[in-house]
Protein backbone atom coordinates (compact mmCIF):
# COMPACT_ATOMS: atom_id res chain seq x y z
CA UNK A 1 0.00 0.00 0.00
CA UNK A 2 1.36 3.28 -1.32
CA UNK A 3 2.19 5.75 1.92
CA UNK A 4 0.19 9.38 2.40
CA UNK A 5 1.94 12.30 0.88
CA UNK A 6 2.72 14.83 2.07
CA UNK A 7 -0.46 17.91 2.37
CA UNK A 8 2.42 20.28 0.59
CA UNK A 9 3.61 17.30 -2.27
CA UNK A 10 2.75 19.82 -5.12
CA UNK A 11 5.12 22.22 -3.25
CA UNK A 12 7.68 19.74 -3.17
CA UNK A 13 7.06 18.20 -6.69
CA UNK A 14 8.25 22.31 -8.07
CA UNK A 15 11.08 22.55 -5.58
CA UNK A 16 12.60 19.33 -6.91
CA UNK A 17 11.73 20.17 -11.02
CA UNK A 18 13.22 23.17 -10.75
CA UNK A 19 16.55 22.64 -8.67
CA UNK A 20 19.69 22.94 -9.72
CA UNK A 21 21.94 20.38 -10.30
CA UNK A 22 23.57 19.34 -7.06
CA UNK A 23 20.86 21.17 -5.05
CA UNK A 24 20.55 19.41 -1.41
CA UNK A 25 17.38 17.97 0.34
CA UNK A 26 18.41 21.06 2.54
CA UNK A 27 18.36 23.52 -0.11
CA UNK A 28 14.66 22.51 -1.12
CA UNK A 29 13.97 22.75 2.52
CA UNK A 30 14.71 26.17 2.46
CA UNK A 31 13.10 27.20 -0.74
CA UNK A 32 10.04 25.61 0.11
CA UNK A 33 9.91 27.02 3.40
CA UNK A 34 11.11 30.96 1.92
CA UNK A 35 8.30 30.42 -0.58
CA UNK A 36 5.77 29.44 2.36
CA UNK A 37 6.74 32.86 4.15
CA UNK A 38 6.64 34.76 1.22
CA UNK A 39 2.90 33.47 0.42
CA UNK A 40 1.56 33.44 3.64
CA UNK A 41 1.30 29.66 3.74
CA UNK A 42 0.52 28.31 7.55
CA UNK A 43 2.69 25.20 9.24
CA UNK A 44 6.05 24.33 8.57
CA UNK A 45 7.77 23.27 5.88
CA UNK A 46 7.94 19.10 4.86
CA UNK A 47 11.29 17.47 6.69
CA UNK A 48 14.56 16.67 4.42
CA UNK A 49 13.63 12.68 5.19
CA UNK A 50 10.28 13.75 3.69
CA UNK A 51 11.82 15.63 0.09
CA UNK A 52 14.63 12.77 -0.08
CA UNK A 53 11.95 10.12 -0.22
CA UNK A 54 10.12 12.20 -2.83
CA UNK A 55 12.79 13.04 -4.74
CA UNK A 56 14.33 9.00 -4.40
CA UNK A 57 10.90 8.12 -5.99
CA UNK A 58 10.52 10.36 -8.88
CA UNK A 59 11.43 9.68 -13.02
CA UNK A 60 12.32 12.94 -14.79
CA UNK A 61 9.62 12.34 -17.09
CA UNK A 62 6.96 12.58 -13.96
CA UNK A 63 8.23 16.20 -12.64
CA UNK A 64 7.87 17.59 -16.43
CA UNK A 65 4.59 19.40 -15.53
CA UNK A 66 6.15 21.00 -12.00
CA UNK A 67 8.81 22.97 -14.06
CA UNK A 68 8.86 25.95 -14.10
CA UNK A 69 8.77 28.95 -17.43
CA UNK A 70 12.22 30.06 -18.38
CA UNK A 71 12.89 32.00 -21.88
CA UNK A 72 13.77 29.98 -24.34
CA UNK A 73 14.73 26.95 -23.04
CA UNK A 74 10.54 26.32 -22.29
CA UNK A 75 9.90 26.45 -25.71
CA UNK A 76 10.16 23.58 -28.35
CA UNK A 77 11.51 20.80 -26.88
CA UNK A 78 11.25 21.84 -23.43
CA UNK A 79 7.56 21.87 -23.74
CA UNK A 80 6.09 24.66 -24.77
CA UNK A 81 5.18 25.41 -28.87
CA UNK A 82 7.28 28.36 -30.53
CA UNK A 83 4.06 30.13 -30.70
CA UNK A 84 3.74 30.46 -27.55
CA UNK A 85 6.30 33.04 -27.01
CA UNK A 86 4.60 36.18 -27.60
CA UNK A 87 1.86 35.41 -25.29
CA UNK A 88 4.06 34.07 -22.33
CA UNK A 89 6.66 36.98 -22.34
CA UNK A 90 3.68 39.25 -21.80
CA UNK A 91 2.94 36.72 -18.83
CA UNK A 92 6.59 37.16 -17.52
CA UNK A 93 7.07 40.60 -18.05
CA UNK A 94 3.60 41.50 -15.90
CA UNK A 95 5.07 39.13 -13.10
CA UNK A 96 8.65 40.84 -13.43
CA UNK A 97 7.14 43.91 -12.80
CA UNK A 98 5.13 42.98 -9.50
CA UNK A 99 6.23 44.23 -6.09
CA UNK A 100 7.24 41.89 -4.23
CA UNK A 101 7.83 39.19 -7.34
CA UNK A 102 6.36 35.89 -7.21
CA UNK A 103 8.01 32.64 -8.54
CA UNK A 104 7.87 31.95 -12.34
CA UNK A 105 4.45 30.55 -13.64
CA UNK A 106 4.25 26.86 -14.15
CA UNK A 107 4.78 25.52 -17.60
CA UNK A 108 1.01 24.39 -17.18
CA UNK A 109 -0.29 28.01 -16.63
CA UNK A 110 1.97 29.15 -18.98
CA UNK A 111 0.63 26.86 -21.53
CA UNK A 112 -3.28 28.11 -20.18
CA UNK A 113 -2.54 31.70 -20.67
CA UNK A 114 -1.37 31.43 -24.42
CA UNK A 115 -4.15 29.12 -25.30
CA UNK A 116 -7.01 31.68 -23.82
CA UNK A 117 -5.01 34.52 -25.42
CA UNK A 118 -5.60 32.76 -28.37
CA UNK A 119 -9.19 31.45 -28.09
CA UNK A 120 -11.48 34.49 -26.28
CA UNK A 121 -13.27 36.68 -28.69
CA UNK A 122 -12.07 40.33 -27.58
CA UNK A 123 -8.22 38.70 -26.29
CA UNK A 124 -6.73 42.21 -27.68
CA UNK A 125 -8.62 44.06 -24.82
CA UNK A 126 -8.72 42.07 -22.29
CA UNK A 127 -6.26 43.18 -19.45
CA UNK A 128 -3.26 40.62 -18.43
CA UNK A 129 -4.05 40.26 -15.01
CA UNK A 130 -7.68 38.85 -16.25
CA UNK A 131 -5.72 36.07 -18.48
CA UNK A 132 -3.32 35.54 -15.74
CA UNK A 133 -6.50 34.50 -13.02
CA UNK A 134 -7.82 32.52 -15.61
CA UNK A 135 -4.78 30.88 -16.53
CA UNK A 136 -3.51 30.18 -12.99
CA UNK A 137 -7.45 28.74 -12.18
CA UNK A 138 -6.94 26.33 -14.77
CA UNK A 139 -3.57 25.35 -13.85
CA UNK A 140 -4.97 24.65 -10.29
CA UNK A 141 -7.85 22.77 -11.48
CA UNK A 142 -5.58 20.78 -13.43
CA UNK A 143 -3.19 19.83 -10.44
CA UNK A 144 -5.99 19.20 -7.51
CA UNK A 145 -8.79 17.38 -9.12
CA UNK A 146 -11.17 17.62 -6.14
CA UNK A 147 -11.11 21.36 -6.94
CA UNK A 148 -14.67 22.04 -7.92
CA UNK A 149 -16.21 21.58 -12.02
CA UNK A 150 -17.75 25.19 -10.79
CA UNK A 151 -14.33 26.77 -11.17
CA UNK A 152 -14.07 25.31 -14.76
CA UNK A 153 -17.82 26.06 -15.71
CA UNK A 154 -16.84 29.45 -14.39
CA UNK A 155 -14.00 30.14 -16.69
CA UNK A 156 -15.98 28.62 -19.76
CA UNK A 157 -18.73 31.48 -18.80
CA UNK A 158 -16.44 34.35 -18.51
CA UNK A 159 -14.54 33.22 -21.89
CA UNK A 160 -18.54 32.71 -23.47
CA UNK A 161 -19.54 36.10 -22.10
CA UNK A 162 -16.77 38.12 -20.97
CA UNK A 163 -18.05 41.44 -18.18
CA UNK A 164 -16.48 43.42 -15.49
CA UNK A 165 -13.64 42.17 -12.88
CA UNK A 166 -15.79 41.74 -10.48
CA UNK A 167 -17.94 39.74 -12.53
CA UNK A 168 -16.00 36.56 -12.44
CA UNK A 169 -16.21 34.46 -9.18
CA UNK A 170 -13.59 32.57 -10.16
CA UNK A 171 -10.85 34.83 -9.02
CA UNK A 172 -12.23 34.60 -5.42
CA UNK A 173 -12.98 37.58 -3.29
CA UNK A 174 -10.62 40.35 -4.11
CA UNK A 175 -9.70 42.93 -6.74
CA UNK A 176 -8.73 40.85 -9.94
CA UNK A 177 -5.55 43.36 -10.70
CA UNK A 178 -4.19 42.68 -6.85
CA UNK A 179 -5.22 39.07 -7.54
CA UNK A 180 -3.70 38.40 -10.44
CA UNK A 181 -3.51 34.60 -10.33
CA UNK A 182 -1.89 34.36 -7.03
CA UNK A 183 -5.13 33.12 -4.99
CA UNK A 184 -4.87 30.32 -7.76
CA UNK A 185 -0.88 29.92 -7.82
CA UNK A 186 -1.30 29.08 -3.89
CA UNK A 187 -3.52 26.26 -4.44
CA UNK A 188 -1.90 24.89 -7.24
CA UNK A 189 1.08 25.35 -5.14
CA UNK A 190 -0.07 23.99 -1.44
CA UNK A 191 -3.48 23.02 -1.51
CA UNK A 192 -3.68 19.35 -0.85
CA UNK A 193 -4.95 16.78 -2.65
CA UNK A 194 -7.69 14.34 -1.22
CA UNK A 195 -6.15 11.42 0.37
CA UNK A 196 -3.23 13.37 1.20
CA UNK A 197 -1.69 13.54 4.93
CA UNK A 198 -2.23 16.54 6.78
CA UNK A 199 1.35 16.34 8.03
CA UNK A 200 4.54 15.06 8.06
CA UNK A 201 4.28 12.44 10.34
CA UNK A 202 7.13 10.43 8.25
CA UNK A 203 9.91 12.24 9.22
Amino acid sequence: MPQPKHRFDNAILIAIANAPLGTTNKQIQKAISDDMVKLGIPGKPPSEATISRRRSSLESEELEKWREVHWPASFGPGGLPYEAEKAVIEMLAFDALRTPRRSRPLLRAAHWFWRIRQIKPDAETTPTADVLCAAWCMAALDLNPILKQERRDEVERWLLMGGAQGHYSFFGIGNVGELAGRGWEIIARYQAPEGKSDNDTQG
